[in-house]
């Protein structure tokens, strides 16, 4: 199986940004990862597609950093 790597445009990002509402450091509740957020975004999929964030996302909530694989609260 191939993985693809996809660098991620800030606007992609920030598209991504604007979906979630919360993440595990301020919502213990959270259990999405992002990357499944960004799964949605991009269209890709998620069994052959890993990501490369360009710049950080924050947390809309607390501003945490967010990477691939921190969980998210995301209205998807």
């Amino acid at each position: 199986m191939t993985i693809h790597i996809l660098a991620l445009s800030t606007a992609t990002i920030r598209r991504a940004q604007e979906v979630i509402s919360s993440c595990e450091a301020c919502n213990k509740e959270a259990e999405l990862p992002f990357d499944w957020v960004l799964d949605e975004v991009t269209g890709c999929d998620r069994s052959t597609t890993d990501y490369f964030l360009t710049e950080a996302a924050r947390c809309p909530r607390c501003g945490y950093t967010i990477i691939e694989k921190t969980l998210v609260e995301a209205e998807l």
